[in-house]
């Protein structure tokens, strides 16, 4: 009777030990379940604040363009309208370059800053333009490099006389001053980056020089994984991916940034862009790393008294 009870005492506490350690793996993997969620919704509530900024910018220039083209001196296209032009730039120098009167057949009729070398200079072949010609509706275009010489984004908005269309009004903005105005002062934890994606995956925004114009999937040498967030992209409006973006320099060196992104995509009228947030890993795991570490050390003292006991019982 005493050999079975001791049976009894020595199946027990083994499978104490197995139960106490399962419940310890389950509470890990539950914190760590919801550590990685939380991480991720917060990158997502920054990407999302800065896509209403951005949305709310490109909203209230092309309310301001659209006021401005409803003007008789504008629609007329007289010296008032170029003294009109010229105020709103005095106004607004600080981000955009440029604001253009374009005709009916895409040519340059007048440019502030001024600059005569490009009055009269047929721009119709530059896509965003072609297309607010052909459907008189309000266009935002992808990054291209302007007459001017230089890349930018541009917004164009229809001028009518009598309903008849005569031409457009539109806006340069370099997209190095877009780019810093809305995401150069958002703090990434840890060792992340982020990035400013045209509809066509060209970095409007990248915290490497040199990358800024660039195709986000060839800088990134169409690693799969960069092609799957594209497509995600394009079906979805946010979310969070396991990618490896493209190399980027820290200390004169090139690291690889494999590690978790999260997009958030913001429709722009005719277009939209993405903002991309990276991070690592580990950069997740620091906190659960020492909740590992104390669940082991308590597993072990556990471990450990069991073990003593069940010697206490042999003798």
């Amino acid at each position: 009777m005493a050999l079975l009870t001791f049976s009894k005492r020595s199946l027990l506490m083994p499978s104490a030990l197995l139960v106490f350690l399962a419940a310890c793996s389950l509470v890990y993997l539950d914190i760590k379940e919801r550590t990685v969620n939380e991480f991720n919704s917060e990158q997502l509530i920054l990407a999302r604040t800065a896509s209403q900024g951005i949305s709310s910018f490109f909203k209230d220039y092309q309310s301001d363009l659209t006021f401005l083209s409803d003007l008789r001196e504008m629609i007329d296209f007289n010296d008032e309208g170029k003294n009109r032009i010229k105020d709103f730039y005095s106004v607004h120098e600080g981000i955009i370059a440029a604001i253009t009167r374009v005709d009916a057949s895409g040519r340059i009729l007048y440019t502030y800053p001024e600059n005569e070398s490009v009055i009269g200079k047929d721009i119709s072949y530059q896509k965003h333009v072609r297309e607010v010609i052909e459907t008189h509706k309000p266009v935002i275009s992808d990054v291209f490099r302007s007459i001017q010489g230089y890349l930018a984004i541009a917004i164009h908005v229809p001028v009518f006389k009598d309903k008849q269309y005569v031409g457009s009004l539109a806006l340069l903005i370099p997209i190095d001053e877009l780019g810093n105005l809305y995401l150069g002062k958002i703090k990434v934890r840890g060792t992340g980056n982020i990035w400013l994606l045209s509809e066509n995956g060209v970095e409007i925004y990248c915290p490497e020089k040199g990358h800024t114009g660039e195709s986000f999937v060839e800088l990134s040498n169409n690693d799969p994984s960069i092609v799957n967030l594209m497509r995600k992209i394009k079906n979805q409006q946010g979310g969070t991916v396991k990618a490896s973006p493209p190399d980027l320099q820290t200390n004169g060196r090139k690291r690889r940034n494999t590690g978790y992104i999260t997009f958030y995509r913001t429709t722009l009228g005719n277009t939209y862009w993405t903002i991309l947030i990276s991070y690592q890993e580990k950069e997740i795991y620091e906190a659960l790393t020492r909740l590992r570490n104390r669940l082991i050390f308590v597993f072990s003292v556990f471990f450990a008294i069991v073990i003593i006991i069940f010697i206490h019982l042999r003798r």
